[in-house]
């Protein structure tokens, strides 16, 4: 089953800050950006084969270990069917090997991943075990892993009940997450983005956000996490009186590759 992830948002994204002052000229770059298509995932496919030539048979397990989780990072906002694969792949070396903290990370990748393709059940399984209790370096990570499992579920939710019971434990998951995580990293930056705005502080989780956002590679996963966050932040002063018009439409890129 394909999950569809904003692989494209990531590419369209400066357009939608340039659309609060020129729909004309957001139409223009997004016609462009939409014909560059075969382009961008050229590139992607570049990499990917490079770090695919890479591997050999007589490799050692750790070399493959490596390698498999680069291909995992290269594909998790592009294909997560192959995301899938080698997250599996490199915990299966990690556990062969009887190394505790390259398992417990695999499985977290693992878990993050199936959740995306809508795989719940055995994502919570993997996340029941509590990797994070046994490797305490990647704690803030297991928090962060539970809080988007449980926002996915609460999305596809159907019952009021369901939501609720949802909404409660991704919120229980992301506050625990602000305690483990490091300050100045960038998870613990956006989740207190997403704070703010649920407090009404859209100019300050956008300061925050902004300031970050032209430093992220255009290859870095991280870039569309920001770059939903700050179309949020928009839309959501938008909606309550403060914000520039934006397109509606453009809120939330999810392009099916594959």
């Amino acid at each position: 089953m394909h999950r569809f992830l904003p692989f494209f948002f990531i590419l369209l994204f400066p357009v939608l800050l340039a659309a609060q002052e020129n729909q004309s000229s957001l139409l223009q770059e997004l016609d462009q950006t939409i014909r560059n298509h075969q382009f961008y995932s050229n590139q992607k496919e570049n990499t990917i084969d490079s770090l695919k030539q890479l591997l050999r048979p007589a490799m050692s397990d750790l070399q493959k270990q490596e390698i498999y989780g680069q291909l995992y990072e290269e594909y998790r906002v592009y294909k997560s069917d192959s995301a899938l694969i080698f997250a599996r792949k490199s915990r299966q070396i990690a556990i062969n090997g009887n190394d505790i903290n390259k398992s417990n990370q695999a499985a977290l990748n693992l878990a993050s991943i199936m959740a995306t393709l809508g795989m719940y059940k055995e994502a919570t399984d993997i996340l029941a075990k509590n990797p994070g209790n046994r490797s305490p370096e990647i704690k803030g990570s297991y928090y962060v892993v539970n809080r988007a499992l449980y926002g996915y579920m609460y999305d596809y939710a159907t019952s009021v009940y369901e939501k609720e019971k949802y909404a409660k434990l991704t919120q229980k998951y992301r506050d625990s997450s602000l305690q483990y995580l490091p300050k100045q990293s960038r998870q613990h930056l956006i989740i207190q983005a997403e704070l703010l705005i649920e407090k009404g502080q859209e100019d300050r989780s956008l300061r925050r956000l902004l300031a970050v956002f032209p430093t992220i590679s255009l290859s870095d996963p991280d870039r569309a996490v920001f770059a939903y966050i700050i179309s949020h932040a928009y839309h959501t002063k938008k909606r309550q009186g403060s914000g520039k018009k934006m397109v509606g439409h453009l809120c939330y890129f999810r392009f099916e590759i594959g």
